[in-house]
């Protein structure tokens, strides 16, 4: 199929978002690839794009022009897509242990690929499974501690 740039803004579907993925050279044309839709917000597409072979995989993230919990009756903005790509390569700058690496973006189709960190657990589940992370007080700190003065020197 190809991406449809040529069509504008489109939403993509796990068939699209391998076409795509393709189509930007993550994956080779005759590798068999799967395509999970796994977001579980309000507002945006999630796809997990891989090749269970090579155990490689991306994630592709869409915004779409209304919010997806309630459909095309509140419209956003696609400019978040970008504000939110732009903030996670500026906070990579900063403290690239704590932030995906963004591997792709596309304004037009609010799209950004980032790496897939499927490896890691939800720290939100993992405290509600009773999981104890002794450094978390440690890792928090560093992170703001660096995110905030490094934001506000840049203001």
């Amino acid at each position: 199929m190809g991406i449809l740039k040529q069509n504008g803004y489109y939403p993509l579907t796990e068939n699209s978002a391998v076409d795509l993925a393709r189509s930007l050279g993550f994956f080779d044309e005759n590798e068999e690839l799967y395509c999970n839709e796994i977001g579980d917000g309000n507002l945006n597409y999630v796809f997990r794009v891989g090749n269970h072979l090579y155990e490689k995989s991306i994630i592709i993230k869409q915004a779409l022009p209304y919010a997806k919990v309630v459909g095309e009756s509140m419209p956003l903005t696609l400019k978040r897509a970008q504000i939110e790509s732009s903030a996670l390569q500026k906070y990579r700058e900063l403290i690239p242990e704590s932030i995906p690496q963004i591997l792709y973006t596309d304004d037009e189709l609010a799209v950004t690929v980032m790496e897939d960190l499927s490896d890691y657990k939800i720290l939100r589940k993992g405290l509600i499974e009773g999981e104890v992370y002794p450094h978390l007080p440690k890792h928090v700190g560093n992170y703001l501690a660096k995110t905030l003065f490094s934001l506000r020197i840049l203001a």
